[in-house]
């Protein structure tokens, strides 16, 4: 690729960047009884070109030399008739990773077909053997193995690659005319699964829902919601407002807060793209400028957001190694984001309050939550109304409602920190200002 770095200089571009990304998946999975098998290889290259600061980019599904040169002839013609970027400072130069982190594990690369074929198999028979009103929608093993290259004009010439193994189980159950669903989820950068656990842990959820009842009353009190819960809430709200491109674009409730206190003094807040065996850790983000750990919140006080290297220079600071590619375009997106946890476990947290309602997995409608306010109106589906630390019964879905910015101002934080699909690794943690109705 440093040859068609040459080449586009030589034929007009004042900087070029090129990001080449390998990624294969192998799933074993069932819908219902049969079993398939999926394997896929995704070739993506990413082409940046700059000319007197006009900035074009083109999204490639191929690594060919003679398709990138052609893009790159189109990209500098473009750059002729496209407005030059005010802002624009430049790509970024070499720098040197924190500290080196593998994200690449050899035992999962010698996961093959047949072993995930294998254990999909040995799930399916061990669901069958559990209660007969539960039965198996999907299970579904994945192994994601990806490599990215970076190399530009300025000098970074970076590789990195990551795998991991993600598990995935569906569940219906039926009882007369009551009827649930509900899922489980785990993922390793080992072979550690445990999914008989995951499995055990589904079903008896599936089945207690099936006794749910509806609350006879508007409930305002304190609501523990479980990781899951708490990483979709932070995801479509928090997680969507510390970045630089929300700050500069107008968007962040936190962008003229920097440095006061936004929340309960227990909430400490980093994006960690070091953390040892966390999904997002890398050497390098997708700009090849190095990952790192950056405070977010620290005591309640909002001490940094996260940038890439547009974003920051932008803000006078310098990049957190945040960069992350979709397709063209280059954001700005956490990595692995962690909270800190607390003393208490789940059953010392419930048995903290006279009554709590319990929320377990993802609400539903989380994804609607109004990031700029912070609004919320997203329903519980899998509730239980917890009294003197006890569960007392299960509850049909409720609406939750409230403001997630002020729900942060008061809280309680478990310290059994789970990792998520959001990339959110985060314990249980008590609200208060929530509605339920």
């Amino acid at each position: 690729m440093e040859n068609i770095i040459r080449y586009a200089l030589s034929n007009g571009a004042d900087e070029a960047e090129i990001f080449t990304r390998y990624t294969r998946v192998n799933e074993a999975r069932t819908e219902g009884d049969k079993l398939k098998n999926d394997s896929k290889i995704i070739i993506e290259t990413v082409i940046r070109i700059v000319v007197d600061k006009s900035i074009t980019t083109a999204y490639l599904t191929t690594d060919s030399g003679d398709v990138i040169r052609d893009s790159i002839n189109d990209l500098i013609s473009l750059a002729k008739n496209t407005p030059p970027d005010p802002y624009w400072e430049g790509l970024p130069y070499p720098k040197k990773p924190v500290k080196h982190v593998n994200a690449w594990s050899s035992d999962l690369e010698s996961i093959d077909q047949e072993l995930l074929t294998n254990l999909t198999k040995k799930d399916l028979e061990y669901m069958k053997s559990k209660d007969n009103r539960v039965i198996p929608v999907s299970i579904k093993y994945s192994l994601y193995s990806t490599g990215y290259k970076v190399v530009n004009s300025n000098g970074v010439n970076i590789e990195d690659r990551s795998n991991g193994l993600g598990y995935f189980i569906d569940v219906k159950a039926k009882d007369g005319n009551s009827e649930s669903n509900t899922f489980g989820f785990k993922r390793s950068k080992t072979r550690e699964i445990e999914s008989e656990k995951v499995i055990d842990e589904t079903v008896n959820r599936a089945l207690e829902l099936l006794k749910g009842v509806k609350l006879d009353k508007v409930y305002k009190g304190p609501v523990l919601m479980d990781p899951l819960a708490v990483s979709s809430t932070l995801y479509f709200s928090l997680a969507r407002v510390i970045t630089g491109t929300a700050v500069q674009e107008g968007y962040s409730p936190l962008a003229k807060r920097l440095g006061e206190e936004i929340s309960d003094k227990r909430l400490t807040i980093y994006d960690d793209g070091l953390l040892e065996n966390g999904w997002n850790t890398r050497n390098y983000d997708e700009e090849g400028y190095p990952q790192q750990k950056t405070g977010i919140i620290v005591d309640g006080k909002l001490v940094g957001f996260i940038h890439n290297t547009y974003t920051a220079r932008r803000m006078g600071v310098e990049s957190t190694g945040n960069a992350r590619r979709r397709e063209s375009m280059i954001r700005v997106d956490i990595t692995n984001l962690t909270i800190k946890p607390g003393s208490k476990d789940l059953d010392r947290l419930m048995s903290s309050y006279d009554e709590l309602i319990l929320v377990r997995n993802m609400p539903m409608g989380a994804h609607t939550i109004n990031y700029m306010t912070g609004s919320i109106n997203m329903v519980g589906t899998e509730l239980y109304y917890v009294k003197k630390g006890s569960i007392e019964k299960v509850l049909k879905p409720l609406t939750i409602t409230g403001n997630i910015y002020e729900a942060l101002t008061d809280i309680e934080i478990g310290n059994d920190v789970e990792d998520t699909f959001f990339n959110i690794y985060t314990p249980s943690i008590v609200f208060t200002k929530f509605t339920l109705a």
